[in-house]
C-alpha cells in the first residue's frame, strides 16, 4: 500500500508539475510563453493536489529527501523507506513517460533541444558545480526544516499542513528557482531524465550537454538526515519558546474525511440538529438569490425580481455562528483549551471549504472562457494567483492583477469566501477578546455594535439602499461588512450565554424555514428619507427576527423520521463549501 500511495502520488506530482513546464515552453501548445509565475504556482498545485489525497494514508512524501528525514525523525520505520523511495522513483518515471506521449507532437515540434529537456529535468543558469551544489543543498535544507517545523507546531493537522507545504515550494521557486530549477528531489528530477533519455523517438535529445553538478540525486539524499538533525538542535528548540507542541493533544489527528465540512472533535458537544438544517435552508435560499441575482444584472435590471432579502442569509449565518461559538468554547477556553487549539480547530473547520471553494471557481472561470466580465482575457499565471490568494485568505482590491473577473470582489475565484474572511475576524476577535469579558460587558458591545450598525444602515452610508455589503474593498464596504458581521456574531454570543433552551417546541425547523423564506421573499422597500426604508426592514429581521428563530431552533428537536433526514442532508452537502458559514458540529 506505501509503495503503491507514493508511486501513485509522485506520477501525479511529476504529471502536472513537468506537465506545466511543457504547457508554456513547447511550440504548438496553446499556452507557451507563460511565466515563471505561471511555473512556481503549477508546481505548488502539483505537490498540493497529491498531497491532499494520500497525505492520510502515507504522509505523501513524494520525495526521497523527505522520506529519509521523516526516518531519521523517528516518525518512519526505516524498514518502510525502501517501499517508500522505489515507488517515487518509478512513480517520476512513469509520469515522464506519460507526459512524452501527451506532448509527442508539440516535442517534435519544438527545434531546441535544451529547452525540450528542460521540461523533464533541471539545469544550472550558469554553470558553477559548487555554486550549483549550494543552491540544491539551500533548497532542500529550507524544504526539510519548513516542513518538520510545521509538523511540530501543527502536528495532525494534515488539510492545513498540505497548505503551508504548498507555500513552502512556491517560495523556493520564486526565490532560488532560477539558480538550478530548485529540483530538491530525485524522485522529479533523475527518474524523469531517464525516461527523457530512453525515449528515443523525441529529435535530438542526445544532442544537448547533459553534463550535470553532482548533486542532483546524492546531495539532497545525503543531507536529508543532517537537515533532519539541524532541525532538532536548533529549530525545535527556538520554536518550542514560542509555540507549544500541539502532539500532545488527543483531537490532532484527522481522518481521510478532512476536507467534510462535517468534521467532529473527540471532546465535541451535542449539537443542534436543528440548526444545522436551518443552515442548510439559508444556503440553499441564497444559491437561489445568487442565480437571480445574476439573471437581473445580465438584464439590467435595478432590483431582483424573486428572494429579493435573499442576502440576509450571511446576517443569519454570522448570528447562527456566534450562538455556536459561545456554545462549544465559552467553558473549554475558560478551563482547559488553549488559543492556538482554538486557532486549530477552526482552521480545519473552515480553510477545507475555502480550498475546495477556490479549485471549483478555477474550474468553472477557464470553463467558461477564463475572461473578465468585459471579455478581457486573463493570463493563467494570474488566476493561478488569484488562487494562492482566495488560498490564503487575502483580499484582492477593485482593478487589481487578482481581480480576475473584473467586478471588484474580494476574492474573485469564490467570491462567497468573502463572509469567512469576516468569520476568521469574528474568531479572531472571539478567542483574543471577547471569550475573556463578562456578559454584562458583552451586552454593551452588543448596544454599541447594533447601533453603529443602525446608523451604517439607515443613513445608507454604502450608498446601494441595502446591507448587501462586505464583497468588496471598494467605498466603505469593509467597515460595512465589519459591522454586519460583528454586531450579529456578538448577539449570537450573548444569546449563547443567556438563552436556556427547554427543548420541547415542536415543528422548529419547519417553523424556522418558513419564516426565513417569507423574510427574503419581501421585495425591496423603495424609499431613502427620512431614513433608508430598507434597511430599517433589514435591520427588523437582524436584531428581531433571526435571534428569535435561532431561539425557537435551539428549543426544539427533530420529532419525526422526514425532519431529521431532512436536517442532516441539509446540513452535509457540498454545495456548502462554496456558498456557507461554518456548521453547527464543533
Amino acid at each position: 500500500m506505501y509503495f503503491l500511495n507514493e508511486m501513485i502520488g509522485t506520477f501525479l506530482l511529476v504529471l502536472l508539475g513537468d506537465g506545466v513546464c511543457c504547457n508554456v515552453k513547447l511550440d504548438g501548445s496553446g499556452m507557451k510563453g507563460g511565466d515563471t509565475t505561471h511555473i512556481a504556482l503549477g508546481w505548488g498545485l502539483a505537490v498540493l493536489i497529491p498531497a491532499f489525497i494520500f497525505g492520510t494514508s502515507t504522509g505523501a512524501h513524494l520525495n526521497p529527501t523527505v522520506t529519509l528525514a521523516m526516518a531519521a525523525n523517528g516518525t518512519l520505520d526505516w524498514a518502510l523507506v525502501p517501499q517508500y523511495i522505489v515507488g517515487q522513483m518509478l512513480g517520476g518515471f512513469l509520469g515522464a513517460a506519460f507526459l512524452i506521449v501527451l506532448f509527442h507532437d508539440q516535442l517534435k515540434r519544438t527545434e531546441d533541444s535544451v529547452l525540450k529537456r528542460g521540461c523533464f529535468c533541471t539545469a544550472p543558469g550558469i554553470r558553477n558545480y559548487w555554486r550549483n551544489a549550494l543552491s540544491e543543498i539551500t533548497c532542500s535544507f529550507v524544504l526539510v526544516f519548513a516542513i518538520l517545523g510545521i509538523g511540530s507546531t501543527t502536528a495532525g493537522v494534515s488539510a492545513v499542513n498540505y497548505l503551508f507545504v504548498y507555500a513552502i515550494i512556491v517560495s523556493i521557486g520564486m526565490s532560488f528557482g532560477g539558480l538550478t530549477g530548485y529540483s530538491m528531489n530525485a524522485a522529479r528530477d533523475f527518474s524523469p531524465r531517464v525516461a527523457f533519455a530512453l525515449c528515443i523517438f523525441v529529435d535530438s535529445i542526445h544532442n544537448a550537454p547533459h553534463r550535470r553538478p553532482p548533486r542532483r540525486c546524492p546531495l539532497p539524499l545525503c543531507h536529508s538526515c543532517a537537515i533532519e538533525r539541524t532541525y532538532k538542535l536548533l529549530g525545535s528548540r527556538i520554536l518550542s519558546l514560542f509555540l507549544k507542541p500541539l502532539t500532545e493533544d488527543p483531537i490532532c489527528e484527522m481522518s481521510q474525511t478532512a476536507l467534510r465540512a462535517s468534521s467532529v472533535f473527540a471532546d465535541s458537544k451535542p449539537h443542534y440538529e436543528i440548526l444545522d438544517g436551518l443552515r442548510g435552508t439559508a444556503a440553499l435560499l441564497v444559491v437561489v438569490y445568487h442565480i437571480f441575482e445574476g439573471l437581473a444584472f445580465a438584464a439590467g435590471a435595478d432590483t431582483i425580481t424573486f428572494l429579493n432579502h435573499g442576502y440576509l442569509a450571511v446576517d443569519f449565518f454570522f448570528i447562527l455562528s456566534g450562538f455556536v461559538i459561545g456554545y462549544a468554547y465559552d467553558d473549554r477556553l475558560a478551563s482547559s483549551m488553549t488559543t492556538g487549539q482554538f486557532i486549530k480547530r477552526r482552521l480545519i473547520r473552515l480553510h477545507p471549504m475555502i480550498v475546495m471553494g477556490g479549485l471549483i471557481g478555477v474550474v468553472a472561470f477557464l470553463v467558461q472562457g477564463g475572461v473578465k466580465w468585459d471579455g478581457t482575457p486573463v493570463a493563467i499565471s494570474l488566476v493561478m494567483l488569484a488562487l494562492l490568494c482566495d488560498i490564503f485568505m487575502i483580499p484582492a482590491t477593485p482593478g487589481s492583477r487578482i481581480d480576475v473577473r473584473g467586478n471588484g470582489e474580494m476574492f474573485s475565484l469564490n467570491g462567497p469566501s468573502w463572509s469567512l474572511f469576516f468569520e476568521y475576524i469574528g474568531n479572531l476577535l472571539y478567542v483574543l477578546f471577547i471569550h475573556r469579558i463578562s456578559t454584562k460587558a458583552l451586552k454593551w458591545l452588543v448596544v454599541l455594535t447594533g447601533i453603529a450598525l443602525a446608523v451604517f444602515c439607515l443613513f445608507d452610508f454604502s450608498g446601494y439602499g441595502m446591507l448587501s455589503v462586505g464583497w468588496t474593498l471598494d467605498g466603505n464596504n469593509f467597515i460595512g461588512g465589519f459591522l454586519r458581521m460583528l454586531f450579529p456574531y456578538c448577539l449570537g454570543m450573548l444569546l449563547a450565554r443567556k438563552y436556556k433552551p427547554n427543548r420541547k417546541s415542536r415543528g422548529a425547523f419547519w417553523i424556522g424555514s418558513a419564516l426565513l423564506l417569507a423574510m427574503f421573499l419581501v421585495p425591496y422597500i423603495p424609499g431613502k428619507s427620512p431614513i433608508c426604508w430598507n434597511a430599517a426592514y433589514e435591520l427588523l429581521c437582524i436584531m428581531a427576527i433571526f435571534p428569535i428563530i435561532v431561539c425557537i431552533a435551539a428549543s426544539g428537536h427533530t420529532t419525526d423520521q422526514l425532519s431529521k433526514r431532512v436536517c442532516y442532508w441539509l446540513g452535509d452537502q457540498a454545495t456548502f463549501l462554496i456558498h456557507c458559514m461554518p456548521s453547527t458540529t464543533q
